[in-house]
Protein backbone atom coordinates (compact mmCIF):
# COMPACT_ATOMS: atom_id res chain seq x y z
CA UNK A 1 0.00 0.00 0.00
CA UNK A 2 2.83 2.57 0.90
CA UNK A 3 3.48 1.77 -2.88
CA UNK A 4 0.73 3.15 -4.32
CA UNK A 5 0.95 6.56 -2.28
CA UNK A 6 4.58 6.85 -3.60
CA UNK A 7 3.29 6.45 -7.03
CA UNK A 8 0.32 8.25 -6.51
CA UNK A 9 2.71 11.20 -5.34
CA UNK A 10 5.16 10.95 -8.12
CA UNK A 11 2.38 10.44 -10.43
CA UNK A 12 1.74 14.78 -9.62
CA UNK A 13 5.12 16.13 -8.20
CA UNK A 14 7.27 14.52 -10.60
CA UNK A 15 5.10 16.30 -13.79
CA UNK A 16 7.33 19.12 -15.15
CA UNK A 17 3.89 20.67 -15.99
CA UNK A 18 3.17 20.62 -12.17
CA UNK A 19 6.27 23.07 -11.42
CA UNK A 20 5.63 24.89 -14.21
CA UNK A 21 1.83 25.81 -12.19
CA UNK A 22 3.43 25.75 -9.36
CA UNK A 23 5.57 28.71 -10.58
CA UNK A 24 2.74 30.43 -12.42
CA UNK A 25 0.82 30.20 -9.42
CA UNK A 26 3.18 31.55 -6.80
CA UNK A 27 2.04 34.68 -6.15
CA UNK A 28 -1.81 33.53 -5.68
CA UNK A 29 -0.81 30.83 -2.51
CA UNK A 30 -0.94 32.59 0.88
CA UNK A 31 -0.74 30.34 3.53
CA UNK A 32 -2.31 32.36 5.79
CA UNK A 33 -5.14 33.22 3.98
CA UNK A 34 -6.04 30.09 1.76
CA UNK A 35 -9.64 30.79 0.62
CA UNK A 36 -11.58 28.52 -1.86
CA UNK A 37 -10.96 28.46 -5.63
CA UNK A 38 -12.96 25.49 -7.07
CA UNK A 39 -16.70 26.58 -8.99
CA UNK A 40 -18.98 24.44 -10.22
CA UNK A 41 -17.58 23.37 -13.38
CA UNK A 42 -13.89 23.80 -12.78
CA UNK A 43 -13.42 19.97 -12.45
CA UNK A 44 -15.09 19.25 -15.23
CA UNK A 45 -13.08 21.54 -17.41
CA UNK A 46 -9.70 20.73 -15.67
CA UNK A 47 -11.12 16.99 -16.69
CA UNK A 48 -12.00 18.00 -20.16
CA UNK A 49 -9.13 19.84 -21.10
CA UNK A 50 -6.05 18.58 -19.04
CA UNK A 51 -5.04 15.70 -21.73
CA UNK A 52 -5.46 17.89 -24.63
CA UNK A 53 -3.63 21.31 -23.31
CA UNK A 54 -0.50 18.84 -21.85
CA UNK A 55 -0.19 17.12 -25.16
CA UNK A 56 0.15 20.47 -26.78
CA UNK A 57 2.47 21.83 -24.36
CA UNK A 58 4.73 18.76 -24.28
CA UNK A 59 4.71 18.96 -28.33
CA UNK A 60 6.53 22.58 -27.58
CA UNK A 61 9.51 20.19 -27.58
CA UNK A 62 10.56 22.02 -24.28
CA UNK A 63 12.58 19.44 -22.51
CA UNK A 64 14.78 19.01 -19.70
CA UNK A 65 17.90 17.61 -19.88
CA UNK A 66 17.85 13.95 -18.47
CA UNK A 67 21.52 14.22 -17.59
CA UNK A 68 21.27 15.51 -14.09
CA UNK A 69 23.46 14.13 -10.98
CA UNK A 70 20.52 12.05 -9.51
CA UNK A 71 22.88 11.82 -6.07
CA UNK A 72 21.99 15.04 -5.32
CA UNK A 73 18.51 16.52 -5.16
CA UNK A 74 19.22 19.90 -5.33
CA UNK A 75 20.94 19.56 -8.68
CA UNK A 76 17.24 18.37 -10.01
CA UNK A 77 15.45 21.33 -8.37
CA UNK A 78 18.15 23.58 -9.26
CA UNK A 79 17.44 22.44 -13.24
CA UNK A 80 13.80 22.44 -12.52
CA UNK A 81 13.59 25.76 -11.64
CA UNK A 82 15.82 27.07 -14.78
CA UNK A 83 13.50 24.74 -16.77
CA UNK A 84 10.26 26.84 -15.37
CA UNK A 85 12.48 30.00 -15.72
CA UNK A 86 12.88 29.61 -19.71
CA UNK A 87 9.69 28.13 -20.64
CA UNK A 88 7.82 30.51 -19.32
CA UNK A 89 9.07 33.12 -21.48
CA UNK A 90 7.78 31.33 -24.50
CA UNK A 91 4.34 33.15 -25.58
CA UNK A 92 3.24 29.72 -26.90
CA UNK A 93 3.15 28.23 -23.73
CA UNK A 94 0.76 30.93 -22.36
CA UNK A 95 -1.60 30.75 -25.88
CA UNK A 96 -2.12 27.12 -25.43
CA UNK A 97 -3.21 28.03 -21.88
CA UNK A 98 -5.28 31.07 -23.28
CA UNK A 99 -6.70 28.33 -25.61
CA UNK A 100 -8.19 26.02 -23.29
CA UNK A 101 -9.44 29.14 -21.23
CA UNK A 102 -7.15 28.31 -18.43
CA UNK A 103 -4.88 31.40 -18.44
CA UNK A 104 -6.01 33.80 -16.10
CA UNK A 105 -6.35 31.54 -13.51
CA UNK A 106 -5.39 27.91 -13.92
CA UNK A 107 -2.00 27.94 -11.58
CA UNK A 108 -4.89 28.25 -8.39
CA UNK A 109 -6.82 25.91 -9.46
CA UNK A 110 -4.22 23.46 -10.54
CA UNK A 111 -2.89 23.82 -7.38
CA UNK A 112 -6.30 22.47 -5.94
CA UNK A 113 -7.34 19.93 -7.90
CA UNK A 114 -3.78 18.49 -8.02
CA UNK A 115 -3.16 18.60 -4.60
CA UNK A 116 -6.43 18.12 -3.43
CA UNK A 117 -6.20 14.83 -5.37
CA UNK A 118 -2.90 13.91 -3.82
CA UNK A 119 -4.75 14.70 -0.34
CA UNK A 120 -7.88 12.28 -1.11
CA UNK A 121 -5.40 9.68 -2.51
CA UNK A 122 -3.19 9.50 0.42
CA UNK A 123 -6.30 9.41 2.71
CA UNK A 124 -7.80 6.51 0.70
CA UNK A 125 -4.67 4.60 0.77
CA UNK A 126 -4.09 4.90 4.47
CA UNK A 127 -7.75 3.76 5.14
CA UNK A 128 -6.78 0.56 3.21
CA UNK A 129 -3.38 -0.41 5.32
CA UNK A 130 -3.26 -2.08 8.04
CA UNK A 131 -2.83 -0.88 11.66
CA UNK A 132 0.86 -1.22 11.26
CA UNK A 133 0.91 0.20 7.64
CA UNK A 134 -0.73 3.13 9.08
CA UNK A 135 1.92 3.45 11.68
CA UNK A 136 4.88 3.63 9.68
CA UNK A 137 3.41 5.69 7.14
CA UNK A 138 1.21 8.28 9.27
CA UNK A 139 4.05 10.38 10.58
CA UNK A 140 5.32 10.81 6.81
CA UNK A 141 1.68 11.50 5.06
CA UNK A 142 0.97 13.48 7.89
CA UNK A 143 4.00 15.96 6.75
CA UNK A 144 2.59 15.74 3.79
CA UNK A 145 -1.12 16.30 4.62
CA UNK A 146 -0.20 18.86 6.73
CA UNK A 147 1.54 21.49 3.52
CA UNK A 148 -1.33 20.92 1.45
CA UNK A 149 -3.77 21.61 3.54
CA UNK A 150 -1.45 25.06 3.58
CA UNK A 151 -1.80 25.50 0.30
CA UNK A 152 -5.49 23.94 -0.51
CA UNK A 153 -8.96 24.74 1.06
CA UNK A 154 -10.73 21.82 2.60
CA UNK A 155 -14.02 22.96 0.79
CA UNK A 156 -11.51 22.19 -2.54
CA UNK A 157 -10.42 19.02 -1.62
CA UNK A 158 -13.84 17.69 -0.29
CA UNK A 159 -14.94 18.99 -3.41
CA UNK A 160 -12.78 16.95 -5.59
CA UNK A 161 -13.85 13.34 -3.53
CA UNK A 162 -16.60 12.54 -5.58
CA UNK A 163 -14.63 13.03 -9.12
CA UNK A 164 -11.70 10.71 -7.68
CA UNK A 165 -12.41 8.31 -10.27
CA UNK A 166 -11.73 10.98 -13.03
CA UNK A 167 -8.88 12.32 -11.97
CA UNK A 168 -7.35 8.80 -11.55
CA UNK A 169 -7.66 8.67 -15.24
CA UNK A 170 -6.13 12.09 -15.77
CA UNK A 171 -3.28 11.82 -13.88
CA UNK A 172 -2.73 8.02 -14.36
CA UNK A 173 -0.85 8.53 -17.94
CA UNK A 174 1.61 11.32 -16.17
Amino acid sequence: MGKAIIQAATKILMNKFFFLIVFLSCGFIQAQDIKPVLEDGDIEHFISTFKPMIAELEALGHTMSEDNDDTDPMAGFTEMSSYIQEIMTKNEVMEILEKYDWAEDYGSKYIAISMGYFYNTINMELDKMSDEEKEMAKPMMDMFLNQIVLMVHKDDIEMLKSRMADLDAVFEDM
